[in-house]
This record gives C-alpha cells, sequence and structure tokens, in this order.
C-alpha cells in the first residue's frame, strides 16, 4: 500500500520474532540486521518494537513493508492466560479523571503488578473512583497493588513510560541489550 513504510533493502534487513498471522497481514517483534554497520554486525537485534507487516511471506524476494507499527513490546501489561492489556487501554480509562496527574504501571512477574497513582485529590471517594476503573481492568486477570505517590519515578532515559513490563509472553523472544 502507498502508506506502507518501504524498506531500503540495500541497507537493512528486517524479520520478526514468532510472527503471528492475522487477517491477512503478519504481526510480530521486529529484529532487524544494519548491512551498511562499518563496525562489527550486530545480527537481528530486537528493536523492541511490534510491528505489523504486509506481505510478509515475500520477505526473502525483498517484497514485505511495514504496513504499522504497533507499539512498543514493553508497552503491554502481559496477563497469567497470555493475553496483554496496552498502556494506551490505560491511558484511555484513567486520562479523564480531573485529578489524576500522573501515572504508571510496573510489572516484572507475569502473575502481578503495581499500580502508582499520582493524584492531587486522595480523599476515598477520589480513590474509589479510580479503583473502581482499575478493579473494571484488572479484576479476575493478575494480582495487582495500588501505591499512592508524591512523584513517579523517571526513567533512566529522562522521561516517564506509563507503563513497563519486564515480561515476555510465550510467544515473544527475549529482549536482547
Amino acid at each position: 500500500m502507498d502508506s506502507d513504510f518501504q524498506i531500503d533493502y540495500k541497507a537493512v534487513f528486517f524479520s520478526l520474532a514468532a510472527p503471528e498471522d492475522e487477517a491477512g497481514l503478519t504481526k510480530g517483534n521486529i529484529l532487524v540486521t544494519s548491512l551498511i554497520n562499518e563496525a562489527q554486525p550486530i545480527l537481528k537485534l530486537e528493536l523492541g518494537d511490534r510491528v505489523t507487516v504486509r506481505n510478509y511471506s515475500r520477505l526473502n524476494k525483498l517484497g514485505a513493508t511495514i504496513a504499522k507499527v504497533d507499539a512498543r513490546s514493553n508497552d503491554y501489561l502481559h496477563l497469567p492466560d497470555g493475553e496483554k492489556i496496552s498502556g494506551a487501554t490505560f491511558y484511555a480509562s484513567l486520562e479523564y479523571f480531573p485529578f489524576m496527574r500522573q501515572f504508571k504501571i510496573v510489572q516484572n512477574d507475569v502473575n502481578d503488578c503495581t499500580v502508582m497513582l499520582r493524584v492531587t485529590e486522595k480523599t476515598e471517594e477520589k480513590r474509589a473512583q479510580v479503583e473502581a476503573v482499575l478493579k473494571k481492568l484488572l479484576d479476575g486477570k493478575i494480582k495487582y497493588a495500588v501505591e499512592y505517590v508524591d512523584a513517579i519515578p523517571v526513567d533512566p532515559n529522562g522521561k516517564t513510560k506509563i507503563l513497563v513490563s519486564s515480561v515476555r509472553d510465550a510467544k515473544s523472544a527475549p529482549l536482547h541489550r
């Protein structure tokens, strides 16, 4: 398609870790190999981006294109049953509270996560409103703890992501760093 990202196969080659076919397209975590790197070559470097590819079956004939960059692979909360909840789901659910200043979901284990909330009003009524939304999203799917904090820690890159998961599902390859 015209809106697809065209690959310069003279400069880079890509493939997908654990590709999944879905409605004529293929999704997966992108692995990239630079063909013009003047230092030691790094083969199949996983960037952490999840993409949708058109014509993935034509990859070896250099005919595949990237239809869409879906998300960072660590922008998902991985549930014990293999399902995922995207960071965007939390954003869409929590952004409308006028007293919500910031939040962050941290997952270090597939069985549980911590939801950190920075709010301007910590009344029982406000907490109940937020916790009702979290219960609707998470209850029965994963164990979670809610922490009301005065500040959300900044990530090493100086930014603050709303969802950070070090968990990989069974279909994803582990991240290479």
